[in-house]
């Protein structure tokens, strides 16, 4: 659970269900110093608000008849994994998406390795609030899973999951992905869950509440890579600006050039 509304929906659908069902928060972000040095595992509550939205993940469970529910720390997980590898890309000029390394390195990973372990009794799984389905294919003679896209295009998150091995989809569950977002609303309001009002989470969770936009992100990453400062060219040679470093633009990002008017693709 996030302490969102997809999520929640979700913890309310399957305790309606005959299942022994448990709630796990994954915290991925920790502290940052006054320099921006990050302190991996040490829980700090920059970056995802965490502390807000583990609150709201235990206010629904105990909405729903007192749901056990466990907080589990993957931050040094994310920095080594996920982060880490992001920074050196940013570096290199490149953009990665962090998301899609999340769900194959943490939330399928990590996370499941630690909630699903063999010590288990029973077989398990485990169920995450994404768009998504998953269906079976014969591959080498055995029902293989792949994912498939959400029936709401607008919410299909099959493009984050796709990078999640089969072996793992065996054990995964996305009970939203043949719902609309809007009956996903309606159900927490019927329901009357905490979270049935809360906004949608967008972006990356590291970066948090410093604002939004590409340039809000050019200067959280500033925290961790130095500034090279180059020319902005046209076609033709000639220089139209400045850019402050390779990790403060994307391919096919629109530049404001100082004293234009408009944006240059």
């Amino acid at each position: 659970m996030s302490g969102g509304v997809d999520s929640s929906v979700v913890a309310a659908l399957l305790s309606e269900m005959d299942v022994d069902l448990r709630a796990v928060y994954m915290r991925n972000w920790s502290t940052m110093d006054e320099q921006g040095a990050m302190q991996a595992g040490s829980g700090g509550a920059m970056g995802c608000e965490w502390q807000r939205e583990w609150d709201d993940v235990q206010r629904v469970c105990r909405h729903l008849g007192g749901i056990p529910v466990e907080l589990v720390d993957l931050s040094r997980e994310y920095w080594v994994d996920v982060f880490e590898p992001a920074i050196g890309q940013w570096s290199d000029g490149t953009t990665p998406n962090p998301d899609v390394t999340c769900n194959r390195a943490i939330k399928f990973g990590a996370l499941m390795e630690k909630v699903l372990a063999p010590s288990h009794a029973t077989p398990a799984c485990l169920a995450t609030g994404h768009y998504a389905r998953i269906a079976y294919r014969m591959q080498n003679g055995a029902p293989t899973p792949y994912i498939q896209r959400a029936i709401d295009p607008s919410k299909d998150q099959s493009y984050y999951l796709s990078s999640v091995p089969s072996e793992r989809l065996r054990s995964a569950f996305f009970p939203l992905g043949s719902m609309h977002k809007a009956d996903v609303r309606a159900t927490a309001r019927r329901l009357a869950l905490p979270t049935a009002e809360n906004p949608e989470s967008m972006g990356l969770c590291f970066v948090g509440e410093r604002g939004a936009g590409a340039h809000a992100f050019a200067r959280f990453l500033d925290n961790y890579l130095e500034s090279t400062p180059g020319h902005l060219l046209a076609p033709d040679g000639g220089v139209l600006g400045q850019h402050q470093g390779l990790h403060s633009l994307t391919i096919g990002q629109r530049a404001r050039i100082g004293g234009r008017p408009e944006q240059i693709p």
